[in-house]
């Protein structure tokens, strides 16, 4: 359970053939799955846009060659006239990887540049390339290039050794680059859909579990366009104006209050709620941190249950980054709860107050 909740789970390779030969695992998996995709996509491409050859190109033409000039333009630049036989390679590999991350966008697809094994082999394939030619065209001319010219002799060694490092590092360097930015950028990409869907939930469809006879929704905080009515708000902004919105629309009665009274009634959400605290009535909160503190030494002693909302600093959602830690009483001790998990809500009186710095 904990896998299918976790943003890396959408990185684990699962046999979808499995094929063994002695003691080794040659599978056909996910991951062997789109790379197949990747490379039937570019041929597709490929063979599609060229077909035609016409003198004034369409859109699959067009897109074609754009990416033959661009990897053309790139080789020219980087290696001269000298890099037309190593084009084809260079240009398979850009297309590869291009189609490969592209695919990793599609939902529920895989992204197979996400695991170092594969970025790993394209890096070690073009480090050895590179060297078994660099030798090749100039035999061991090619170790001048570990000597930086117009160095004092005296830092020759040292820099030689630099030099050495650096180059050997290449295949390790340019597949982590690769496969950590697949890596952490997917990762968020889950974690950020996650936190969205999360808060579609709980702003979208929470208040009508909320709203009902004995239930007052409390919700506050400061509006992102404070010079704005109220009316011209609802339509656009995110927190009270579209809670207002979804209770009018129910038909459920609204009190609106502002410090300065510039909508609704002049006060503090504590100015206005006791007329609506019946008995039988239960608050559920949503606000600032000073509002919480408030509310909850007026409604202190009065047996008034209420429920504080704490999903505003939830960053991850699946409780890994300790971002969204609420201090909980525990009898004469406090524990700090992760508000994505044990919450998003929590009574009022349950939190230890004096050691909220900031939950909202």
């Amino acid at each position: 359970m904990a896998e299918a909740h976790s943003p890396l789970e959408q990185f684990m390779i699962h046999r979808i053939v499995p094929i063994h030969i002695g003691g080794v695992d040659a599978s056909f998996t996910n991951s062997a799955l789109f790379m197949v995709i990747a490379v039937a996509a570019v041929t597709l491409l490929m063979t599609q846009g060229i077909r035609a050859r016409a003198l004034v190109p369409g859109r699959l033409q067009s897109a074609v060659e754009m990416a033959y000039d661009f990897v053309a333009n790139m080789v020219q630049d980087n290696v001269g006239h000298g890099g037309k036989p190593y084009f084809p390679f260079i240009f398979t590999l850009f297309m590869f990887i291009l189609f490969a991350n592209l695919l990793g966008m599609v939902p529920f697809s895989f992204t197979t540049t996400s695991h170092i094994i594969v970025t790993f082999a394209m890096a070690i394939v073009v480090f050895i390339g590179v060297t078994v030619i660099g030798f090749a065209r100039h035999g061991l001319g090619y170790l001048k290039l570990f000597v930086p010219s117009g160095v004092p002799i005296a830092m020759l060694p040292l820099l030689i050794v630099i030099e050495l490092i650096s180059y050997l590092i290449r295949p390790i360097s340019l597949s982590v680059r690769l496969f950590a930015n697949m890596t952490a950028g997917h990762t968020m990409l889950k974690v950020f859909a996650g936190f969205v869907i999360s808060l579609g939930i709980l702003g979208g469809w929470a208040p009508l579990a909320f709203v009902g006879k004995g239930v007052c929704f409390d919700t506050g905080g400061i509006s992102i366009k404070p010079a704005a009515g109220m009316e011209d708000m609802k339509g656009d902004m995110a927190g009270a104006a579209c809670v207002v919105r979804e209770m009018e629309d129910l038909g459920c009665p609204v009190t609106l209050c502002t410090e300065d009274g510039s909508a609704g009634a002049k006060g503090r959400v504590t100015d206005h709620i006791d007329p609506l605290l019946a008995p039988g009535t239960s608050v559920l909160a949503c606000g600032p941190n000073p509002m919480f503190q408030a509310l909850d030494r007026h409604l202190a002693g009065r047996g008034v249950p209420c429920q504080v909302s704490t999903e505003e600093p939830m960053a991850c959602g699946y409780g890994l980054c300790f971002g969204c830690v609420v201090p909980v009483k525990q009898g004469d001790s406090v524990r700090w709860a992760k508000s994505c998990i044990e919450g998003p809500t929590f009574p009022i009186e349950a939190i230890a107050w004096d050691r909220v710095r900031s939950i909202h």
